[in-house]
Parts: structure tokens; C-alpha cells; sequence
């Protein structure tokens, strides 16, 4: 099977500021500083390997056939690449719900481990910054029990965040 996908989840405990439980029963569609307490990273690192997944010493392919259905064919000719490994963090604000940048800011979703406006990267030790894999945003503070931003990435005070080890 082409791209097959193989994660390992490693969990780091995040607790940063305030309570974030009633994130989404107060119905709220931004984030703030002190929403960020109690919230943890899941550090994924995901290694994609081009090739197919095969039977009859490697002659025989399972692809994608007719309908979307898996079918066993003969192996195509194809050269395989060196396999692809990228890191990236999920932050849970609260049980199920993780932090995203939906294209104008911060908001919390139902956490989903595929959607890559959820995929951040940040270091687990030291000051880091959280910026989206996909948008190359910041996660930016513009003071205490105001909604945070994304902006460009300048590494300033606001932008420096601090994970648990």
C-alpha cells in the first residue's frame, strides 16, 4: 500500500495557566491565555514509506482498484524512496478538544490527529515557539484573559512559550 503511515505517540503532560475545561460549553471560538492550563502535547512522529504492501515474493500488489477497493494486482515497476519522517505536536486543551489555526486565528476543535491545521511545532524542552506546520504561524500572547493570536514568527517574548519536560 502506497504513503502507509507508521505513528508512535508520545505523551507529554502540558500545564500551562488556567482551567480550560469550559472551553466549549462557553461556546467560545477563541483562545486565550489562561485557557491553556491543564493541557497536554502529544508528540507524534510519523515516518511515510513509498512501496506496496505485497505477496508471492513481491510480485504481487495490493493497490487501489476499481470502486476504491483493494485489490491484489501484479507489482508495478517502481523505484522506492528513501522514507519520509516528520515530527509534529497535537495540543490538547481539554479531553478531546486540541488547539487550531483555522486560517484566522486560534480556535479549539474536536482534536483529529490527520487534520493539519492542528499539527504544531514546538520543542518539549526550553523556551519554543508553537507554530502551525501548515500555515508557519506563531502562536502569539497579546496579554493576560485576552485571546491569543497567530502572526508571523518574530521569536519575541510573546511568541516564547514554555513546555513541561
Amino acid at each position: 500500500m502506497k504513503n502507509a503511515k507508521v505513528c508512535s505517540r508520545l505523551a507529554v503532560v502540558l500545564a500551562l495557566i488556567a482551567s480550560s475545561a469550559s472551553l466549549m460549553a462557553a461556546g467560545k471560538n477563541t483562545v486565550s491565555e489562561q485557557d491553556l492550563a491543564q493541557a497536554s502535547v502529544i508528540t507524534l512522529n510519523a515516518t511515510t514509506v513509498n512501496g506496496f504492501v505485497s505477496i508471492a515474493r513481491g510480485r504481487n500488489c495490493v493497490v487501489q482498484g476499481a470502486n476504491d477497493v483493494p485489490t491484489l494486482l501484479p507489482c508495478p515497476e517502481t523505484s522506492k524512496t528513501a522514507p519520509i519522517t516528520t515530527t509534529f505536536n497535537i495540543i490538547e486543551l481539554s479531553h478531546d478538544w486540541c488547539l487550531a489555526d483555522n486560517g484566522i486565528g486560534p480556535v479549539v476543535k474536536r482534536c483529529d490527529l490527520k487534520d493539519p491545521a492542528q499539527h504544531w511545532d514546538a520543542l518539549t524542552a526550553g523556551p519554543t515557539h508553537v507554530k502551525n506546520i501548515e500555515t508557519k504561524r506563531c502562536l502569539t500572547s497579546v496579554g493576560l484573559d485576552k485571546p491569543l493570536k497567530l502572526q508571523s514568527c518574530t521569536g519575541s517574548f510573546a511568541q516564547t512559550w514554555a513546555l513541561p519536560k
